[in-house]
Order: structure tokens, then C-alpha cells, then sequence
């Protein structure tokens, strides 16, 4: 009975390390147990912690304590197996069987090991129940066993290191080859930044030297040719900082630099005097093609009078006693000028009152007697003309109406350039606006000419060659 204990325990309880029976056993958490000694002499040579029994493995090692349960309950076993300490003067060993050693197995460690029937036996067992068997040291199995297990552990876990070693060096490899990639493809893109930059410079040199001559072209071109776009051009975004736009250079300038993206010093320099911009130089190229005008007394319908010096017509409901002329329009109230305009450019200004007046030109053949077509401005294929009425602006040309939705200014100017056969109406204020432009042939040459409704008047501005040089020192 005692040495089924015996075995049962050694069974049990042994160590798979040293195949003894457990000493100091402790257990982990898979639930296998180890001997503390042979756990922590095979940790030691091992850079992986793991269970020797299943191979589970541990991260970080763990801490190992005694198992007190399991420790008291072998040292119970051999204790129960062992019996009371034995007699002094018991037989010799040449008399004893083979079960009776197992007192003497447990007094000593056992130095044999019989393959045969893969049990730890003593001296006295080869030579009785064990004889003819494979025997060998017990130490030279417990060799035997350590190795085994050692193989066993290396066969398996040598290989994943080996490949998580490899796998980290493949890894790192990758990285290097992305990084690498990234560097030369960052360095492709700046190369190709300064290359393209290189290739942009020279063409917004050429944009700004094109910009820069299209407006030295403007600044020659004849007014009445000038693109409208110039006329209706207006600041879009907030003016720059400082002081207020007192004066009609700093509109100019806000306006050259928003729309054409060029500086006030560098558009002096296309100008070629200090203090003249880009709507300066229009204007002031529309006053260098002023002309003065009268209007001819001779035209006038009777119920127009004229003064200040024929420069200002005013509509009346008493006619005037004027004397009778084959130039007189006797129905429409008309009145043409005295200048005959043809040839050369030319730009006048007027001022007007009231709800509905004309401001036009008109062959010299225009109908003067009747009530028809053929006598009033812009119905007919003689005159060309603007309506100021109700504060709306309408042109006509041979009983052809064109409604301008521009804001009402009192304040017109009309260019001519007869040979380009080009007729121009501006509104006058702090901005010039064009209303409208006919592109026609003239074939003979224009008389300027007023119509009036009543309680309206006109007045034909008069620039003087003092008030010309002030604009321009002005502005």
C-alpha cells in the first residue's frame, strides 16, 4: 500500500524538468507545476519564458512562489509512504525483495533508470525484477530528458523567433524603402516646384510688360473708342488704409491697382507725368478734344429761349418772337448749334433740368418744318440721339428705341469721332459712365442739337483753358 502511495506520487507530482518528484513546487497559470529551482535554471538559459509542459507563453516573467497547498500535500504522501523511521538492526540487502527497497528509494536519491519500463529503480531491482532490462543512470536520463525537452522547445520556438526576427527585419526594411520613396518623391515635387516657378516668372513678366503696354495703348486711344468696360469699371474691394478718397486721383488709383494689378508708381511712370492716372488720362483726353458750342438762335423753335451767351436753352409756354428762318423748326421744340462737326474728334458736356430732354446730333438736312418723323431728333436716319426721361435714359436712331439701365446723372457727355464714325453718351459725376455708343458711317457733317419739354432746360458746359490746366493739376 505504501508503495502504490509512493508511486502514485512520484507520478503525479513530478517535475517534467528534472523527473522528480516536485521540490518547492511551483505552479503557473496554464495550471502545470515545476520545480522552482529547475523553472528558474531553464528561464535563466532562455531569452522566452514559457511553460516547458503545454508552451504557453509569458510576455514578462512571471513571479514564482511556492505552492503551499501542493508542497504540503507531497511532503504528506512521503510521509505516509515512508512509515516510522526504520530499525537499526533491520536485514541486509541481501535478503530483502524487491518492493521492500522502495524505503531505502526514498532515503536517497535513486541512481537508476530502467528504460524498459520507464521507472527510477534501485541497485536491487536490476538484479531482481528488472534484470535484462535497458538500465541506465538516473542522471544520465534526467541529461537525457533535459535535452529532449530542450529539443522539443527549440523545435518549436526557435523557429518563431526566427521568423519574427525576420519579420521585424522585413519590416524595417519596407519602412526604410517607404521613407526612401517619400524623400525622393518630396524632392521631385520641389524640383518640379522651382522648375515650374522658374517657367511662371518669365511669363508674368510678359503679362505685366503686356498689361503695362495695353495701358499706354489706352492711354493713346482716341476716348471715343475706349472699351465701355473702362468707363463702368468700379472698385469691387475695400480701399486701402489711410486717408479717405478726397480726391479723384485716389478712386483712380484703388482702381488701376484692383483691375489691372498695377501700382501707382508704376502706372506714373506709363503716364508719363506724376499726377495723372488711368480715368484721369481718359477724362483728360476727352477735355484735349473740347470744343466749344453755341447754339444757333436761327434754329431755335419759338418756344425755346437762349442765354447766357446761347450756351442755355430754357422751354417756355409764351413763344418768343423770333423772326421767321427756313432753319427755324416751327413744331418740334428743337434747336441745333452753330458748329458743324466733322473731320476732327470732338467732346462737349451739358447740364440738364427737368423730366424730358434730348441730347443729340443731326445732319444739316434734318427736316425743320411739320410735325413728323422727319423733324424730330432720333426718328429718322439724319440724327442720332439720348432721352433724358423721369430720370431714365433712352437712345434713338431712325425711330429705334434702346432703354439704358444706367443710375440718372444731370451731367452728360457726348464724344464724336466722325471718321470712326463712332457717337458716345457719358454720365459725368466723380465717375465717367458710358450710357451708349453707335458705331455707324457719317457721310456728312453733325450739327449738335437739344430738344426740350417744358420747364426744362440745358446748359452746354464751357471748359476754359484755365479750368483744363486746374483738372489737370487737380487730378
Amino acid at each position: 500500500m505504501a508503495e502504490a502511495q509512493l508511486l502514485r506520487c512520484h507520478d503525479e507530482y513530478s517535475c517534467t524538468v528534472c523527473l522528480d518528484t516536485l521540490n518547492d513546487p511551483v505552479s503557473l497559470s496554464c495550471g502545470h507545476s515545476f520545480c522552482l529551482k529547475c523553472l528558474n535554471n531553464l528561464w535563466d538559459q532562455s531569452q522566452v519564458c514559457s511553460c516547458p509542459e503545454c508552451g504557453e507563453t509569458f510576455t514578462t516573467r512571471p513571479e514564482l512562489h511556492i505552492n503551499t497547498v501542493l508542497n504540503k500535500t507531497i511532503r504528506n504522501l512521503k510521509q505516509n509512504a515512508m512509515g516510522p523511521p526504520p530499525s537499526q538492526n533491520y536485514d541486509g540487502p541481501g535478503v530483502m525483495e524487491c518492493h521492500t527497497c522502495t524505503r531505502n528509494k526514498f532515503r536517497k536519491h535513486l541512481e537508476l533508470f530502467c528504460k524498459t519500463d520507464e521507472t527510477c529503480i534501485c541497485i536491487i531491482c536490476v538484479m531482481t525484477g528488472h534484470k535484462g532490462h535497458e538500465v541506465v543512470k538516473l542522471e544520465t536520463k534526467r541529461q537525457e530528458k533535459q535535452v529532449s525537452g530542450l529539443s522539443i522547445y527549440q523545435s518549436i520556438y526557435v523557429p518563431t523567433l526566427t521568423y519574427g526576427h525576420e519579420l521585424w527585419v522585413v519590416t524595417e526594411r519596407t519602412r526604410s524603402r517607404i521613407q526612401a520613396a517619400e524623400m525622393s518623391f518630396l524632392r521631385r515635387v520641389r524640383s518640379s516646384v522651382i522648375r515650374e516657378g522658374l517657367r511662371v516668372e518669365p511669363l508674368l513678366l510678359r503679362i505685366e510688360r503686356s498689361q503695362m503696354r495695353w495701358l499706354g495703348h489706352l492711354i493713346r486711344m482716341p476716348p471715343g473708342r475706349l472699351p465701355g468696360e473702362v468707363f463702368r469699371a468700379r472698385p469691387t474691394g475695400r480701399r486701402p488704409r489711410g486717408r479717405p478718397w478726397t480726391r479723384w486721383r485716389d478712386y483712380v488709383s484703388w482702381l488701376a491697382w484692383e483691375r489691372l494689378g498695377i501700382l501707382p508708381e508704376e502706372l506714373e511712370e506709363v503716364a508719363g507725368e506724376r499726377e495723372v492716372w488711368i480715368s484721369s488720362l481718359v477724362f483728360f483726353s476727352l477735355l484735349s478734344d473740347f470744343c466749344s458750342l453755341t447754339l444757333d438762335i436761327n434754329t431755335a423753335h419759338r418756344e425755346l429761349r437762349l442765354s447766357e451767351g446761347s450756351m442755355k436753352v430754357t422751354r417756355e409756354r409764351t413763344e418768343i418772337k423770333y423772326p421767321d428762318h427756313p432753319d427755324r423748326f416751327d413744331y418740334c421744340p428743337q434747336g441745333l448749334c452753330m458748329e458743324a462737326l466733322s473731320g476732327a474728334r470732338c467732346y462737349w458736356e451739358v447740364e440738364c433740368s427737368g423730366d424730358n430732354m434730348l441730347i443729340g446730333v443731326a445732319y444739316k438736312g434734318l427736316s425743320r418744318k411739320g410735325e413728323g418723323r422727319e423733324c424730330s431728333l432720333g426718328f429718322n436716319d439724319k440724327s442720332w440721339c439720348l432721352q433724358c426721361f423721369n430720370s431714365q435714359y433712352f437712345v434713338y436712331h431712325d425711330s429705334q428705341q434702346t432703354a439704358v439701365s444706367i443710375s440718372y446723372c444731370p451731367k452728360l457727355g457726348v464724344y464724336l469721332d466722325w471718321s470712326a464714325g463712332s457717337l458716345s453718351f457719358y454720365s459725368v459725376s466723380h465717375t465717367m459712365t458710358l450710357l451708349h455708343r453707335f458705331n455707324t458711317s457719317f457721310t456728312e457733317p453733325l450739327y449738335p442739337g437739344i430738344g426740350l419739354d417744358y420747364n426744362c432746360s440745358v446748359t452746354i458746359c464751357h471748359l476754359t483753358p484755365v479750368q483744363v490746366l486746374f483738372v489737370f493739376v487737380v487730378l
